[in-house]
């Protein structure tokens, strides 16, 4: 067809387009990003693989839709678009939003959104989300071709949930229920009672709570003002069944609450499927229970009718739902979310609300000694580096994919792709730290190669500075007279490996190695007179692995009490008694074991050569057949059930790495919670506070130095004490004390 007389002077002028696919009386306009090989051939958007993962979720579209491109042209190569062309697309676009009028665009990826609201933004971020305060209202959805790279359908299903939720939910009926001064709390209730509370803020010291509704499966009750003792009433003489019940403890908690919960719906759900949406909302719409929540309107900014209505709304949803989601669990995911999963939200609560102690001048005298690891490399003083000002007009920037680029490859002369390196998206050659490093490791002693270290040193000590440090100076809270803390949230059901989640901040990647010590010595015990205690499970991925498959000689390696790498080394070597460098190879193939990696992979990340790797594995395999069997028996796409009772379903190119790894995240995670669970009361009872899970491992906050070796005992005997029928193998645990997390020792 012929191009509108706008799409002069672009870059894409001469490219193939593709125009607007228009249904008649639409209501919805989907935005996609640019067209593809497949869409130029069938002259219309979301054909080929991304358009069979739309159009399947169209059907359920309960009103008509149209497709457009942010670009309408397909960008050479397959690339993404610039934003030049975005720019001079959006006149098209306009004029088809102007044609089509619809009552809801919805963005697909990123360049969706800069194209309608001309905004950046992180689309998994927003995903599910409506801007309510444009023209007209615009929802989040990530492009159905993230479905077919990530293999995450969960989230592309929330998106497009969102956009069925704001057509299927108008004209819904109010919702009867008794208010707060006509209620008695001593009136019991049938039988189980859903609770649900609004509240203006995310964490209790940063606001308060909003509203209250109970709902017993025939009443409800509604109010803003409750008495404490009145709440605890309610509390005391029901059983309790709320949605997301980790986040209510961490605020009944605070307010001096000790609740127990009958069901958490929203941990049912991930239970039952893994791989949809657990918000209440999604759940609704996938029982059919309701669709009429008011999509895009956050409750802080509810209030009067609109907000009882939304508070009363979700604990009549909860209570069936609960009812629908027992139904479908099987007896094996039932036992693991009653003994370990639901016991966790007041757990993770409790953790969450204990903090870790910091303070500005601390961070600051951390942020002080990194500028002083910088200045120490005089990069201003390097003719690398001199020459790469020279280039740019300006000093280094470790940020400047384009800096680091040419430093690295036209400066320094490096010959990109000469190891196997990491790619951008873009098919560029990677200039990470961790990559960068791979070529030091080829290079030849002399001026260029100390000029790579001293790159790849700054590029980490401005890493540590902005983001750890300044995220760490950002989080604090002030809790009292020169008392600060930094809280994160701690989250079950929200990763593909089904291991925790921290974040607003991550607590669990702060650096370790090297001198990330530095950055690690702003935390101090929160009394004085403290220190930290921290618990790390002994190799227990190769543990469980052990377990999934049966091997025997890695389970008599772990029953005898022989150091593993030393046995692994033996193996490889054929070797009765092995070095110590022969047992750092055993080392290195028994953390690549869990992950997958193949010999190629492990060359590249050891710098052994890749013929030595590879005869290593072959005896290694030669040994463990149970273990590669066990492996190789796993599907490529499809559910795998886990020994605990849960399942991952996945698709897509990445589908086999997560049915690999699901199994052993998972039963680490589960392993992990059911010791933390008894972990947290011990602790407390002795006066102490566990702070924080890090992966294997928990910290304890421990009140008083003179206290740890009883707490050390009873978090050993607490932790290792923990069995399971499908783990063959004891559980270890090496214990580290220190006064910050920088000079943890073991004990």
């Amino acid at each position: 067809m012929k191009k509108p007389a706008s799409c002069e002077g672009c870059t894409l002028f001469h490219e193939p387009y593709v125009p607007i696919e228009h249904h008649e009386g639409a209501k919805v306009l989907f935005v996609a990003e640019a067209p593809g090989r497949e869409e130029v051939g069938a002259n219309r958007p979301l054909v080929g693989p991304a358009g069979k993962v739309f159009r399947g979720a169209a059907l359920s579209l309960p009103v008509e839709f149209a497709v457009t491109n942010a670009v309408h042209c397909r960008p050479p190569g397959n690339r993404d678009p610039h934003k030049n062309e975005i720019e001079h697309c959006q006149t098209i676009l306009a004029e088809e939003i102007a044609e089509v009028e619809p009552e809801l665009i919805v963005c697909m990826g990123n360049c969706a959104v800069q194209a309608v609201m001309d905004k950046e933004v992180k689309i998994l971020k927003e995903n599910g989300k409506v801007w309510t305060n444009m023209p007209i209202p615009v929802a989040m959805c990530v492009h159905p071709s993230y479905v077919n790279h990530s293999g995450d359908l969960a989230a592309f299903e929330k998106g497009f949930m969102t956009v069925i939720s704001y057509f299927s939910g108008k004209g819904k009926e109010e919702l009867e229920y008794e208010a707060l001064d006509d209620w008695d709390p001593f009136r019991c209730f049938n039988s189980s009672v859903a609770v649900d509370i609004e509240t203006n803020a995310l964490r209790p010291w940063d606001g308060d709570w909003k509203s209250i509704a109970f709902y017993d499966g025939e009443r409800s009750v509604y109010g803003t003002d409750w008495d404490h003792n009145d709440l605890n009433t309610m509390f005391s003489l029901n059983s309790l069944i709320v949605h997301s019940a980790q986040f209510e403890q961490k605020w009944w908690l605070y307010h001096g609450f000790d609740v127990e919960v009958e069901d958490d719906t929203r941990i049912m759900a991930y239970v039952v499927d893994e791989s949809q949406p657990t918000d209440l909302e999604s759940q609704c719409l996938k029982y059919e229970i309701d669709t009429s929540y008011k999509i895009g309107e956050e409750v802080v900014n509810l209030e009067g009718e609109e907000l009882a209505q939304r508070n009363v709304r979700d604990v009549v949803n909860t209570r069936p739902l609960r009812d629908r989601l027992f139904a479908d669990m099987t007896s094996a995911e039932y036992k693991v979310y009653r003994e370990v999963l639901l016991p966790a939200t007041k757990t993770l609560a409790e953790v969450e609300l204990a903090g870790l102690r910091t303070h500005p001048d601390r961070i600051e005298k951390t942020r002080n000694e990194v500028k002083a690891m910088q200045d120490k490399l005089k990069i201003d003083k390097d003719p690398y580096f001199q020459a790469l000002a020279e280039a740019c007009g300006k000093d280094f920037n470790c940020k400047s994919f384009p800096q680091r680029s040419m430093f690295m490859f036209d400066i320094l002369g490096i010959e990109p792709f000469t190891i196997r390196a990491a790619k951008t998206k873009s098919g560029a050659a990677s200039t990470k730290a961790d990559i960068a490093k791979k070529y030091i490791a080829f290079m030849d002693e002399g001026d260029r190669k100390d000029a790579l270290v001293k790159f790849v040193r700054y590029s980490e000590f401005q890493g540590w500075m902005i983001n750890f440090l300044q995220v760490m100076e950002n989080a604090m809270t002030k809790m009292g007279k020169d008392e600060y803390y930094v809280f994160t949230n701690l989250w079950l059901g929200m990763s593909a490996t089904g291991r925790l989640i921290s974040n607003n901040p991550n607590l669990q990647n702060a650096p370790t190695k090297g001198e990330g010590i530095f950055t690690q010595q702003i935390f101090r015990p929160r009394n004085d007179g403290g220190c930290f205690l921290g618990a790390d499970y002994k190799q227990l991925e190769l543990r469980i692995i052990a377990g999934l498959s049966g091997d025997e000689p890695l389970i008599d390696a772990f029953l005898s009490g022989e150091d593993l790498h030393t046995v692994t080394a033996r193996e490889i070597t054929g070797k009765k008694n092995v070095t110590g460098e022969e047992r750092s190879k055993g080392k290195r193939i028994n953390f690549a074991i869990p992950t997958g990696a193949q010999a190629p992979r492990i060359s590249f990340e050891t710098g052994l050569p890749l013929a030595e790797v590879e005869v290593m594995l072959k005896r290694y395999w030669k040994v463990h057949w149970k273990l590669k069997e066990y492996f190789e028996t796993l599907p490529k796409e499809g559910t795998v059930v886990c020994p605990t009772g849960m399942k991952r379903t996945a698709y897509g190119p990445r589908a086999a790495n997560q049915i690999r790894n699901f199994p052993i995240q998972n039963s680490a995670l589960i392993i992990h919670l059911q010791g933390l669970n008894e972990l947290v009361p011990a602790m407390r009872d002795l006066g102490h506070k566990v702070c924080l899970p890090i992966h294997d491992s928990d910290l304890i906050d421990i009140c008083d130095d003179k206290k740890v070796d009883e707490a050390y005992h009873v978090m050993k005997e607490v932790l290792e004490s923990q069995t399971f029928d499908w783990l063959p193998v004891p559980l270890l645990v090496d214990p580290k004390v220190g006064y910050d997390l920088g000079h943890m020792v073991e004990c």
